[in-house]
């Protein structure tokens, strides 16, 4: 019962180690949501450069700034 516990907990946390790591500083993954960070700003700005503010598109923006964020 025990070992099965053990064995369950260990599984746990190398899931949630693996499925949550956060990306270093230009690694593929980081050089992946840094691009879309930068799509998702340029599309803030065309709408801002129109003159008009988008909640929506800033709130993009800061969550993929928060996904690109190392520190």
């Amino acid at each position: 019962m025990i070992a099965r516990r053990m064995c369950f907990a260990v599984i746990v946390a190398l899931i949630n180690k693996t499925a949550f790591a956060r990306p270093t500083l230009g690694d593929k993954e980081w050089m992946r949501r840094f691009r879309e960070l930068v799509k998702t700003f340029n599309t803030f700005l065309e709408i801002l450069n129109e003159g008009k503010f988008d909640v929506s598109k800033w709130n993009a923006v800061r969550a993929a700034w928060k996904d690109v964020d190392v520190g």
